[in-house]
């Protein structure tokens, strides 16, 4: 979805992963903000620890605050 920053958080606020000072600061002088919404999200039984499986894994910024 796209929105203004505003909307966007008091969308997600409650499950976004990022406090309310940073996703300002990260969105600070832009108009428009975009979130991805997940469905039927699968959890694995034995979580993958993608620094084993890659070498030199670099986790999508987004990734990171979750």
């Amino acid at each position: 979805m796209v929105d203004t920053p505003e909307n966007i958080w008091l969308k997600t606020e409650a499950y976004a992963g990022i406090n309310k000072k940073d996703f300002d600061a990260y969105f600070k002088g832009h108009d428009k903000a975009y979130a991805i919404e997940m469905e039927d999200v699968m959890a694995y039984h034995t979580p993958i620890n993608p620094f084993r499986v890659w070498n030199h894994f670099v986790p999508p910024q987004s990734f990171r605050y979750i």
